[in-house]
């Protein structure tokens, strides 16, 4: 970046101000026919049944907003099992009054800038900003993906002191920490779930669908989970710093006060540095401090949108974003059941899947009719601790009878093995036939990354076809033929960019000639 900085415009601090979330529009929506709205929380409640998705850029955002509102109606509608959800499902839409009735109730608690209840904040810290402007930080830090307190800019070209926010665009931010807030250096530990894992968020033709597949009836929640289930807009307004809590209620877990936050408002008007939009109340600083945090030795907490990997005695861990793993290759991981041992108890090494994919998976038996489930699943890739490398946000499709039929679920699992199988083989080809020498590295990098990305619409198709059992031969048979088609692409170019001398030409004719003689083996081994 070059040139002078400008000066972001003045400001005052504002000495009376409101911005109530349920009345006031700030949640970006798409509706059916397409256009572009923000509403407030209430009016996207009551009308979800004419709204298709949230629209947000940043798939943290709108995982967020997904896991806030089913939070919402799942305090309003409180469904005890799935024959209540499955009611409020046929019923087409949230019942406007019901929605009304817990607006009378909670409205108030919704104000962003309350003195007394501001939400998603603690009320113990006035709305005047401290005079020392280490006491605060920028509100940049709501927002994962935004670089703070750094030199380097990535791709934002920002600088702390330029970050000044809408309130729409603060709340936006506000409600990702519960789900997404990570480590932050000493004494700021991650939220509820530690390091974020991988969401994975049930998605309906409508955004009533999306968040009525959300809630969760009490069978699949949280073993553990606490009967006194206050969660934000029903508890004590003042958050403690670094407070260590060893029983959540499911609602609070969704709205869990991972940091303790105060934003201060200040008078503009002028330009929202993420939205671009002109707005008459600005927000810069804030206080955000340590909040809530599940202390080492609690009882065992899964969140009902992630999969668990259980190790033996160790606690489960979630299944996480990895470098260069395309999402598709933990389908089994995301939607195939757990089959526990003789003993009951799960073995190592199996993985459950998200309990709102199984409870999806139990719906089809209550009346909801879904020939094919979509699900989007989004985290964020961290070095465990405080750095955010990318977030990976991608929709994978279940076929309804997949859901209960173990042996379809074993074929799929089946394609997914032989494809890792098959992506060694060819890394092996190609390093027998150039060596190990350091220049190769990032041309296998390469090549594998190809390979996968080119099998995820086969792997679509192949899923698909896995759910009818009287296509499954001749879907074997076609996701082996695509394994070896698009093996001999990745590698052909790889070995293309190895060079066209005399001695690497030999050396590619030999990887092509390897290949096609271990493509005649499986075939025999994989097809018999």
């Amino acid at each position: 970046m070059s040139g002078q900085q400008v000066a972001p415009p003045a400001t005052a601090p504002v000495q009376t101000v409101s911005f109530n979330l349920w009345t006031e529009p700030w949640i970006p929506v798409l509706t059916c026919d397409g256009q572009a709205r923000q509403l407030s929380i209430r009016d996207c409640l009551a009308n979800a049944h004419e709204l298709y998705a949230f629209a947000d850029p940043s798939p943290l955002v709108v995982a967020s907003l997904q896991r806030l509102l089913a939070a919402i109606v799942q305090d309003i509608c409180r469904p005890r099992s799935l024959s209540a959800l499955a009611t409020i499902l046929m019923q087409g839409r949230f019942d406007p009054s019901d929605i009304d009735a817990f607006g009378n109730r909670y409205a108030h608690r919704f104000d962003l800038f309350s003195p007394t209840e501001p939400f998603l904040q603690t009320a113990d810290i006035g709305l005047e900003l401290p005079k020392k402007k280490g006491d605060t930080k920028t509100v940049g830090y709501l927002f994962p993906e935004e670089p703070t307190a750094t030199n380097i800019n990535h791709f934002f070209h920002r600088y702390d002191d330029d970050y000044q926010f809408s309130p729409a665009t603060a709340a936006l931010g506000l409600i990702t920490i519960p789900a997404f807030a990570t480590s932050g250096g000493a004494g700021i530990k991650p939220s509820i779930n530690g390091v974020p894992p991988l969401y994975v968020l049930p998605v309906g033709d409508t955004l009533f669908e999306t968040l009525a597949f959300s809630i969760i009836t009490p069978d699949f929640q949280p073993q553990i989970a606490s009967a006194d289930d206050r969660p934000a807009w029903n508890r004590d307004p003042v958050i403690e710093r670094s407070k260590e809590v060893l029983s959540v209620g499911y609602l609070e877990s969704l709205t869990f006060p991972a940091r303790r936050v105060r934003l201060f408002p200040e008078q503009g008007p002028g330009r929202c540095s993420r939205s671009g939009e002109w707005s008459d109340i600005l927000v810069r600083r804030m206080v955000f401090d340590m909040g809530h945090s599940r202390p080492k030795g609690s009882a065992l907490w899964m969140d009902p949108f992630a999969a668990y990997r259980f190790r033996g005695k160790e606690e489960p861990a979630p299944i996480r974003p990895q470098e260069g793993k395309v999402l598709w290759r933990e389908y089994g991981n995301l939607f195939h059941t757990v089959v526990p041992d003789d003993s009951g108890e799960v073995q190592a090494g199996v993985v459950q899947p998200p309990a709102v994919v199984l409870q999806v998976a139990q719906l089809q038996d209550h009346g909801i009719d879904h020939p094919i489930w979509r699900f989007r699943c989004t985290g964020i890739r961290t070095d465990m601790k405080a750095k955010v490398f990318e977030w990976v946000d991608e929709a994978l499709e279940v076929p309804a009878g997949l859901l209960s039929d173990p042996l379809g679920q074993f074929d799929v699992e089946e394609a997914v093995q032989r494809a890792e199988d098959w992506s060694k083989r060819i890394r092996a080809i190609h390093y027998g036939a150039f060596g190990d020498d350091d220049q190769f590295g990032p041309i296998r990098q390469r090549m594998e990354m190809r390979y996968w990305t080119r099998l995820a619409d086969p792997f679509r198709e192949f899923v698909l076809a896995a759910a009818d059992s009287t296509r499954r031969a001749d879907a074997r048979r076609d996701w082996v033929t695509q394994l070896f088609k698009v093996g001999e692409q990745v590698l052909d170019e790889a070995c293309e960019e190895t060079g066209e001398r005399g001695e690497r030409l030999r050396r590619r004719a030999q990887a092509l000639t390897s290949y096609r003689m271990a493509c005649g083996a499986k075939r025999k081994e994989w097809l018999a």
